[in-house]
């Protein structure tokens, strides 16, 4: 009789331990749970965030060789409003409007790749951005598309086709006029 006793003691702390091992274990699963739904969540957002960082600097870039090729298309057709200029001059810079063009469509395939991922991301599925963001950034780039032919045109015409033209606009910046130049 004396381990009867005994023994009932023994089987409550047992069944107390294993009752807070069992609140233990259920706790643990529930943070193991809590701490992966964060993680994932920062990596979907973090993800976003570093997408949109890489819009933004390519966005960025893309202005300041946009900024860099008008100014180069302005200074051909002044350059070649002079008939005594010398081809050796003007050839240099056809040839950098070329590559300024060619930076420009590079980087926009590259907006384009970027943002058909963020549109991919779960942020963007559970929040799509407005339809009038999506339609500026579409007429933008029609935009661009078409001053990008503008420049280009220029750069293939012949000397003489850009002094006539020169000489006929002016000092009329070749980004206002019609797609006809």
């Amino acid at each position: 009789m004396i381990g009867k006793p005994l023994s009932k003691p023994r089987q409550s702390v047992e069944q107390y331990i294993r009752s807070i091992g069992r609140h233990y274990l259920n706790a643990v699963i529930v943070m193991t749970l809590l701490i992966t739904a964060t993680y994932l969540t920062m990596l979907v957002a973090l993800d976003r965030h570093s997408l949109q960082q890489k819009i933004s600097f390519l966005t960025s870039n893309q202005f300041i060789r946009f900024q860099q090729l008008a100014n180069q298309t302005r200074a051909l057709m002044r350059a070649s409003a002079d008939p005594t200029l010398p081809q050796y001059i003007i050839i240099p810079m056809r040839d950098d409007i070329h590559r300024a063009i060619g930076d420009i469509r590079a980087i926009k395939t590259e907006l384009h790749d970027l943002d058909r991922s963020i549109s991919g991301n779960l942020l963007e599925r559970l929040n799509p951005r407005a339809e009038l963001t999506v339609q500026l950034r579409r007429e933008l780039n029609a935009r661009l598309e078409d001053f990008l032919g503008r420049a280009t045109r220029i750069a293939e015409a012949s000397a003489e086709d850009r002094r006539q033209r020169y000489s006929f606009w002016g000092p009329i910046d070749f980004a206002s006029l019609p797609t006809a130049c």
